[in-house]
């Protein structure tokens, strides 16, 4: 089990470094990618991940990174409200 944790955790941590050096959309989409995963985990334990809590929260997460991708920063506090 620990072997598996820290080889997991090696591959990620490389991942990462890569990732961060390499930058622009590849960063972008891949930190979209971990949210809606990250959020569908929580949906998941709270049971709501196909109700309609669940639909606008990924809804929200796909607008906030949209604003961003597009450079439209002064939508965000309102996407936040």
């Amino acid at each position: 089990m620990f072997t598996t944790r820290l080889i997991s955790g090696i591959f990620l941590v490389i991942a990462a470094a890569f990732l961060l050096v390499k930058g622009g959309p590849v960063l972008f989409f891949t930190s979209l990618a971990i949210s809606l995963i990250g959020l569908f985990e929580l949906y998941r334990v709270l049971n709501i991940e196909k109700e309609l809590p669940g639909v606008v929260g990924y809804l929200a997460v796909l607008a906030y990174y949209l604003t961003v991708w597009f450079g439209w920063t002064e939508y965000v506090t309102l996407l936040v409200i």
